[in-house]
């Protein structure tokens, strides 16, 4: 008669299927019944190790896998292969059902994309050059005359850069000028020339960046950008936002350089 502590496979097998335990129960027969190879995983999970030679499947209940090209079919397997097979193609239904979360998108990282403060509008020239006596000397009654018939309405809406493209002495009062008659129409007027005149107007909007929204906040400087934002913009914002961020980093939220980090 069997004892109250012992179970044979099959009673053990139907037990564990039927939501109960086998815990503290022996199981004589484990090492000589031949059991179907799912009703060995169940009970290798719950802590019995059926040998691999007592360990047979059936071809329905089993997908060709090439790591059994050797093996006949219908005959024992090593369980560990069988195991190993079913433990991965579990695993990867697990990971295939499972939500989408962008651990990105619910950080707490800041960015700041530098890109978005490029200047705005075409950017034109406006070279002393042409108004040079001799291509030397600016002499201001000519110059003067020249302002005054000057196309200015060309500008409107435009970003001017003042310069002079000659290795000539141009007086300061002749930057003044050109203001006073570029202002109405001009969106902006800067002392650049055309190349550089993107550095200039990046720092004329940092300077003016409310910095509110970025207190004690961990910051992320966007690295990748398809406009050309000058170095001296990404020290511009770094120089600002130091005092108030609790860290500031360069390149995207999934990958990034520490540039600062707020002493505690």
């Amino acid at each position: 008669m069997t004892s109250s502590k012992q179970l044979d496979t099959q009673a053990a097998i139907d037990l564990l299927k039927s939501g109960g335990t086998i815990e503290n129960r022996a199981i004589p027969d484990l090492t000589t019944s031949t059991i179907k190879a799912m009703d060995a995983l169940l009970l290798a999970e719950n802590g019995l190790v059926v040998p691999d030679g007592n360990i047979v499947y059936e071809d329905a209940h089993v997908q060709h896998d090439p790591d059994f090209d050797e093996v006949a079919w219908g005959h024992p397997v090593p369980f560990r292969h069988l195991a190993k097979s079913i433990s991965e193609d579990m695993k990867k239904e697990a990971v295939e059902a499972a939500p989408l979360v962008n651990r990105v998108a619910n950080s707490s990282l800041v960015t700041i994309d530098l890109e978005e403060f490029y200047p705005a509008g075409e950017v034109v020239s406006f070279d002393l050059k042409d108004y040079l006596f001799m291509g030397l000397i600016l002499k201001e009654k000519d110059f003067r005359e020249a302002l005054a018939t000057h196309d200015w309405a060309q500008y409107s809406g435009k970003n001017l850069a003042v310069h002079c493209s000659a290795d000539a002495i141009i007086p300061m009062w002749a930057y003044m000028l050109v203001a006073t008659y570029a202002t109405p129409y001009a969106h902006d007027i800067a002392q650049t020339t055309p190349d550089l005149y993107p550095e200039i107007a990046f720092h004329k909007q940092l300077a003016t960046l409310d910095l509110t929204p970025y207190e004690g906040k961990r910051l992320v400087v966007k690295g990748c950008s398809d406009k050309p934002v000058p170095p001296s913009a990404y020290l511009e914002i770094t120089r600002r936002l130091q005092p108030i961020a609790l860290s500031i980093l360069f390149g995207e939220p999934c990958s990034t350089v520490p540039v600062y980090k707020k002493a505690k």
